[in-house]
């Protein structure tokens, strides 16, 4: 979180906005082969054992697309989000239990 709010500080007068974006659980290519590794020896449940990680760590219980964390992303580059310097924002459905 200092890492985004300092070098932002650095590089605000040349009109560069520094954000940072922390992304929980997000359905990627390398989760589903390792989950297909991981179960392939027990019935080769793969989806079942995603889902049993997103209840398990995501309050939401689902991991998010590749998509969603796009869609926060395009919308931080946005003039919607031109006062937003130096933040650091969860895109992790609820993942992080701490303020």
């Amino acid at each position: 979180m200092m890492f985004s709010k300092t070098l932002s500080t650095e590089v605000i007068d040349h009109n560069i906005r520094v954000n940072c974006v922390n992304p929980g659980l997000v359905l990627t290519p390398d989760w589903v082969k390792t989950a297909k590794q991981l179960t392939a020896d027990s019935g080769g449940d793969w989806q079942g054992h995603l889902d049993e990680v997103a209840r398990e760590h995501a309050p939401i219980k689902r991991f998010a697309t590749p998509e969603e964390v796009a869609d926060f992303v395009v919308f931080l580059c946005s003039d919607r989000a031109g006062y937003s310097v130096g933040a650091t924002y969860f895109v992790d459905g609820g993942m992080l239990k701490t303020v």
